[in-house]
């Protein structure tokens, strides 16, 4: 019991440090979370064109189910789409390409612009690959070699073979022929 006594009491200034240190974190920390405004609860911002696309665990694009993406018409997501390349908001572009794949005919969107903003957002080449691959089966009339290779053009500047190389062989596996251009 002796020795227990001497260890402590040569300890003490590192438990007196650990004490103060934990009583400091508490009163800084002890509001993380603050109680909502009265007006926050009440009001609520309500957004003319609201594209939301959530993420789940596996990291696919699933729509948002509250959100009224379907009546927007084709021509407003395509607007929207546009915008959003332009001004490099990456998150609105994927929002948009999720209210595409939903449309009942096929939207005219640039690919390269879809796989890039993928790209930047950190998606890997399957994931990049399915939903080109969903797209494309959806859209049939989207399916041609022009667009594929202006696909595979923008890829080859940014020195992307790998992917470049997985188009090619999804290519091939949709009865799509190369030509010259490939």
């Amino acid at each position: 019991m002796n020795e227990v006594w001497t260890f402590l009491l040569a300890i003490r200034t590192e438990l007196f440090l650990f004490c103060a240190a934990v009583v400091a974190y508490f009163s800084l920390f002890a509001n993380v979370h603050p109680k909502k405004s009265k007006t926050a609860q009440g009001k609520q911002v309500v957004r003319q064109l609201d594209l939301q696309a959530d993420f789940d665990i596996s990291g696919r694009m699933t729509p948002n189910r509250n959100r009224q993406v379907e009546l927007l018409s084709s021509e407003e997501i395509e607007r929207a789409f546009q915008s959003a390349y332009e001004s490099d908001d990456y998150r609105q572009v994927l929002r948009c390409w999720t209210a595409m794949k939903r449309l009942s005919s096929a939207p005219s969107v640039c690919l390269a612009h879809v796989v890039e903003s993928m790209q930047r957002f950190r998606k890997d080449s399957p994931f990049i690959l399915r939903e080109l691959q969903s797209f494309l089966k959806r859209f049939p009339n989207k399916c041609c070699v022009g667009t594929l290779n202006d696909l595979v053009e923008s890829l080859g500047r940014r020195l992307d073979s790998e992917l470049v190389t997985q188009i090619l062989d999804m290519m091939l596996t949709m009865s799509v022929k190369p030509d010259q251009r490939t």
